[in-house]
């Protein structure tokens, strides 16, 4: 037991020693001054990247909606809801296109860059809008839609489009459940 003790205690003063030596000193400086390199090199890619403004300018633009806006967004899209609803083409084709224009009234509204929708959504990131890709396909087929009267449309292919500004109505925090 008591070289037992005798070994512990040698090890415990060479652990102190070599805590206080220069050697550990140097490397824990050495690992300050890599996690700052890395830390500044980190720092420097996502501003490369524009992630840290992009984010920003997201949450800044759509925090700064007010409570009129929700409003008059949730009033518009069950006005939408109920054209959807009543089920015939014509009441379906003024639905999209209502939801089409709350769109560009939203984002015109937050200062989004373009004279129209199509300007803007070309102007437009993915960070800034998640679902960026079905927006666009979305305001495609509105467009055909209003340069084409007379082209088909199905309930289901409108709840389809509708869902894509649903989501992005939503992600904006100006419709909820």
């Amino acid at each position: 037991m008591n070289t037992l003790f005798n070994f512990l205690n040698s090890a415990f003063s060479w652990i102190q020693t070599f805590e206080k030596s220069n050697l550990v000193f140097a490397l824990k400086i050495l690992s300050v001054l890599i996690s700052l390199g890395l830390a500044i090199i980190i720092i420097r890619l996502a501003v490369k990247a524009n992630i840290i403004k992009n984010q920003i300018m997201k949450y800044q633009t759509f925090w700064e909606a007010t409570k009129y806006e929700k409003k008059h967004t949730l009033r518009i899209w069950k006005k939408i809801i109920k054209l959807l609803r009543e089920h015939d083409e014509a009441s379906r084709k003024e639905a999209l296109i209502l939801a089409d224009k709350l769109l560009e009234e939203m984002l015109e509204r937050s200062g989004w860059l373009g004279q129209n929708l199509d300007e803007m959504l070309e102007k437009t990131t993915a960070a800034q809008l998640t679902n960026l890709e079905a927006i666009k396909t979305s305001h495609n087929l509105v467009k055909k839609l209003i340069d084409q009267p007379t082209l088909p449309l199905s309930h289901n292919e409108a709840i389809q489009i509708l869902l894509a500004y649903e989501k992005a109505f939503r992600d904006f925090g100006l419709i909820e459940d």
